[in-house]
């Protein structure tokens, strides 16, 4: 099962991280892991929140351009190569990766990888058949 993921479109603006922060902390909803890529005027903020589709509601209500999106999630061992033989999965597979992140984890032989990917159920299949780890929400 995928892992649900916050996309938040915002201004590349002082500020605006705060306050998208600090909408989704009066919802209740707590941060799990936060990834940002920016432009110059634009910065997507993705976020992984024990509930996000609190968190969602409460940065719509604030007038944000949000959206839930189902990525996955995977634990790879913590050595040189490891997530390289990951990747070398998807290839062989033909599924394209859009974009990947880390997230910080209490593991210490592991490393924890959000992806995004074309097709969520058919990697999540040929991972666990690889014997990589595929997280669920409780996970993070």
């Amino acid at each position: 099962m995928a892992v649900k993921q916050l996309s938040i479109l915002a201004r590349n603006r002082k500020g605006s991280l705060r306050k998208i922060i600090d909408i989704i902390a009066a919802s209740g909803a707590d941060l799990r892991s936060i990834c940002i890529a920016d432009t110059e005027d634009f910065g997507i903020l993705r976020v992984i929140s024990d509930k996000p589709d609190v968190a969602v509601e409460a940065l719509l209500d604030a007038g944000y351009t949000a959206r839930v999106r189902k990525v996955v999630a995977i634990a790879v061992e913590d050595r040189p190569g490891a997530l390289a033989e990951a990747l070398d999965i998807l290839d062989d597979a033909g599924i394209n990766l859009e974009y990947m992140y880390s997230v910080i984890n209490g593991e210490k032989d592991k490393a924890y990888m959000v992806l995004r990917v074309d097709d969520n159920a058919r990697t999540e299949a040929i991972f666990r058949e690889a014997g990589i780890q595929v997280l669920q929400e409780e996970d993070i």
